[in-house]
C-alpha cells in the first residue's frame, strides 16, 4: 500500500513537472503565445480616410489559419475568423521561405526603389510585417515615394503582399466598423451547432438555399457571394435539413435589416468555389470539414 502511494505521488510531481516545463517552453519562444507566426497588414489611405479605407484597422493572418480584422480599432473588439482551407494553403506555401529566413537570422535590412516618375499615384500605403515567436520584421512596405523589401527577395515579397492584399480584400469589410457585420457573426454563430458530427457520413456540402448536396452530385459549391455572409458550405445533413427553413427565414431578415449593407464592396467578379464529389466532406474533432482533396481537383476556382 506504502509502495502504490509513493509511485502514485511520484507520477504526479513528474507530471506537474513536465506540464511547468511545457508552459516555460511557450513562453521562452520569444515570449509569444499562440500561432508561430502572424502576418500583419497596416493600410492607410493618401486621402486620409480611415472607417472607409480598407485595411486602415489592421489586417492580419497567422499560422493557425485564420484571419484577424480591426485589432488596431480602439473601441471595437477585433474580428477573427478563420481563412478557408485553399486560403490557408496559399499563405502557407508563401511564408515558408520567409520563416525559414528568420530561423536562419537573414539580413533584415530594407531595399528599397524609388517610385518612379510620372507613375500612377497610389491611392494607398500599405506596411507588412511579421511577427513569429516575438521576433518581428518588416516585410514590404509601399509608400507613395519608393517600395521597400526585407529577408525575401523583393518579387517573393512583393507576391506575399498581394496575397494578403487579395485576401484583406475579400475579408476586411468597408467601413469598418461595421453594424450589419456585428449582426451577421450572431447568424454565423449558429454554424458551430450545424457542423457537430460523429462520423463523417453525418456530413454533407452545402448548396444554395441551405439545401444538402447527395453525395454522388457534380455540383459547385459556392464558397462565397455577392453578400457578407460567409455561406455554411459544410454541415450536419439531418441538422442543416431539420432547420433548413428558420435559417432561410433568419437569412431574409438580416438582409431587411441590414439593406445595403448586407453588399460586399468592391462587388467581386469571381467566386470561390469546389466540386461537391471532388471529395466527400469529413468529421474531424467533431466538426464537419471540407475535404482539401477538393482544392487539388482541376477547376476548383473560376
Amino acid at each position: 500500500m506504502k509502495f502504490r502511494i509513493l509511485a502514485t505521488l511520484a507520477i504526479c510531481i513528474a507530471l506537474a513537472a513536465c506540464s511547468k516545463n511545457d508552459a516555460k517552453k511557450g513562453t521562452d519562444q520569444g515570449g509569444q503565445q499562440g500561432p508561430e507566426w502572424t502576418l500583419s497588414l497596416k493600410s492607410t489611405c493618401t486621402d486620409g480616410s480611415k472607417d472607409s479605407c480598407l485595411g486602415y484597422y489592421g489586417f492580419a493572418v497567422d499560422a493557425a489559419g485564420k484571419f484577424t480584422i480591426g485589432a488596431e480599432h480602439p473601441s471595437h473588439a477585433p474580428r477573427v475568423r478563420a481563412l478557408a482551407v485553399d486560403e490557408a494553403q496559399a499563405v502557407e506555401a508563401l511564408v515558408k521561405p520567409l520563416v525559414a529566413a528568420l530561423k536562419a537570422h537573414a539580413n533584415a535590412a530594407e531595399k528599397c526603389v524609388t517610385r518612379e516618375e510620372g507613375t500612377a499615384p497610389l491611392a494607398q500605403e500599405h506596411t507588412l510585417t511579421i511577427n513569429r515567436l516575438g521576433e518581428k520584421a518588416v516585410v514590404a512596405r509601399e509608400s507613395v515615394k519608393d517600395s521597400c523589401t526585407s529577408l525575401l527577395e523583393a518579387d517573393a515579397a512583393q507576391t506575399l503582399l498581394a496575397k494578403v492584399q487579395e485576401l484583406a480584400t475579400s475579408h476586411y469589410p468597408t467601413p469598418y466598423p461595421d453594424a450589419c457585420l456585428d449582426s451577421i457573426d450572431q447568424f454565423e454563430a449558429k454554424y458551430t451547432d450545424l457542423q457537430k458530427c460523429t462520423i463523417s457520413t453525418d456530413c454533407g456540402y452545402i448548396g444554395e438555399n441551405y439545401d444538402v448536396i447527395p453525395y454522388d452530385a457534380n455540383q459547385v459549391v459556392f464558397m462565397e457571394d455577392y453578400s457578407k455572409v460567409t455561406p455554411v458550405i459544410v454541415g450536419n445533413a439531418a441538422k442543416i435539413t431539420a432547420q433548413r427553413d428558420g435559417l432561410i427565414e433568419s437569412r431574409d431578415k438580416l438582409r431587411e435589416s441590414c439593406g445595403e449593407s448586407m453588399w460586399r464592396n468592391p462587388i467581386p467578379t469571381t467566386f470561390r468555389q469546389f466540386y461537391s464529389n471532388a471529395g466527400n466532406p469529413l468529421c474531424e474533432q467533431g466538426s464537419c470539414k471540407v475535404n482539401p482533396a477538393v482544392f487539388a481537383a482541376p477547376a476548383s476556382r473560376r
